[in-house]
């Protein structure tokens, strides 16, 4: 067994928070002189250049739809490559060690990267999976009290590690000389359900019919049904003009710079890595006050919250940010940018996977 060999597993690399966090994590295990080793089983390599570019290894195990032939890939990987820690960042990769750690030793930190609405069957099957592991990472708080409340059995070794952001990427423009003139807002996140998007491109219909014109551009990966009924919601309100689908973006980092703002709907999160970034640049935020989103917003200091599930409370706030003054807005572009530095320390992060890897 290799004593600095971690293995950090995900089902891909496609474009996402989570797989993010994962590569950060890998590039601060390296940093911290651990070997650390990225294992997918599908090829999608959104990240190419943040993993291979930058010097991290990496195998794909091809792409494994066959979950017995995953289950015995991803133990012959173990085998090979005599790990002393295994980090899984998806539910079925976790699902799929702990039942390695049947009949292999190595230690195993599992990771939830969302966070429960309900105790489902799935939950309780997946919790008592747990069982098998060293350690359950959340990466909310809200997460880390939903498993405590369903599964006390695994209080003792559920953890919190909330997201970290590279604050010297993800760095804002020249606040001071910020002009807040366009109401140009972004959207960051996969095009589904969760996200809330119809409702906000509801929200922006009413707008338009009071003559509050608010513009949102939209980035993310698609999932076809939900795009579609957001297509035919924008075509019903006659948003076209000011609501707009982008592409996923490999340059988000400097993308965030040309908004005045996040909005992000969501009815659910985990601990959201584009509200974190959005402030690392200085943005304000306006969100859903749903799972840890009050505790990184402060409405009305940081940003604005609202009830996701009411659109006229999405309109609120985003006519209540319009309507604030320049100085006000730069106000809160500084306080985020410097709640950022505190609150999303990558120091913290990785010392805290560190203690987890070591104890």
């Amino acid at each position: 067994m290799d004593s600095k060999r971690i293995l950090c597993v995900i089902e891909s690399l496609e474009s996402g928070g989570a797989q993010r966090q994962l590569i950060g994590l890998a590039h601060l295990l390296k940093d911290n002189d651990y070997s650390p080793k990225i294992i997918t089983y599908y090829s999608a390599l959104f990240y190419k250049d943040e993993v291979i570019g930058r010097g991290l290894e990496y195998e794909c195990l091809g792409n494994v739809k066959n979950k017995l032939l995953r289950f015995f890939l991803l133990m012959k990987t173990i085998l090979r490559e005599k790990p002393y820690g295994v980090i899984s960042y998806s539910y079925s990769s976790s699902m799929i060690l702990c039942l390695i750690r049947l009949f292999v030793k190595f230690k195993l930190i599992v990771s939830e990267r969302n966070t429960s609405v309900s105790y489902t069957l799935r939950d309780k099957i997946k919790f008592n999976c747990f069982r098998l592991s060293d350690a359950v990472v959340a990466n909310s708080n809200s997460q880390s009290s939903f498993i405590k409340k369903h599964a006390g059995f695994l209080s003792k070794k559920t953890h919190t590690i909330t997201n970290y952001v590279d604050c010297t990427a993800f760095k804002p423009r020249n606040i001071e000389k910020t002009e807040f003139r366009t109401n140009t807002l972004i959207g960051v996140g996969r095009i589904v359900a969760q996200k809330n998007i119809v409702n906000l491109i509801k929200a922006l219909g009413i707008l338009k019919r009071k003559n509050i014109l608010v513009k949102v551009d939209w980035y993310g990966s698609v999932n076809k049904e939900y795009l579609d009924l957001c297509v035919k919601t924008i075509k019903e309100e006659q948003v076209e003009d000011v609501f707009t689908f982008k592409k996923v973006d490999k340059n988000i980092k400097d993308t965030y710079g040309k908004y005045e703002a996040l909005c992000l709907p969501s009815i659910y999160e985990g601990f959201p890595n584009v509200i974190c970034e959005a402030m690392s640049c200085g943005l304000p935020i306006l969100c859903g006050n749903v799972c840890d989103n009050g505790v990184i917003v402060e409405n009305g200091k940081n940003g604005l919250l609202f009830d996701p599930t009411d659109i006229n409370s999405i309109c609120d706030s985003i006519s209540h940010f319009v309507n604030m003054t320049d100085e006000e807005k730069r106000e809160i572009s500084l306080l985020n940018r410097q709640k950022a530095l505190v609150l999303f320390s990558k120091d913290v992060f990785i010392k805290k996977y560190i203690d987890l890897i070591e104890q």
